[in-house]
């Protein structure tokens, strides 16, 4: 597994741990392979593959500041449209 495929496992486990309150079963979402990886999952091998995404996402020309601030605005205004 590459480190965006790991950050995207963790993302979908938070998701579905958070969903469990609400009697969301989500264990059938990971494969054996996922549930190996995040059963050995360090604070170490997290923060490497953040920086590792950062990086490509850089040399990429992403900049996860303007999507989270476009997104913003783009749920602003569907909420303004709504009210209205």
């Amino acid at each position: 597994m590459d480190a965006s495929n790991r950050e995207r496992t963790r993302a979908l486990h938070t998701l579905a741990e958070r969903l469990e309150k609400y009697g969301y079963d989500g264990d059938y979402l990971f494969t054996d392979m996922n549930r190996r990886m995040l059963a050995e999952d360090t604070l170490e091998r997290r923060e490497r593959d953040q920086q590792i995404v950062e990086a490509w996402e850089r040399a990429q020309g992403i900049d996860k500041t303007q999507e989270i601030e476009g997104a913003k605005d783009r749920l602003l205004a569907m909420l303004g449209a709504r009210s209205k």
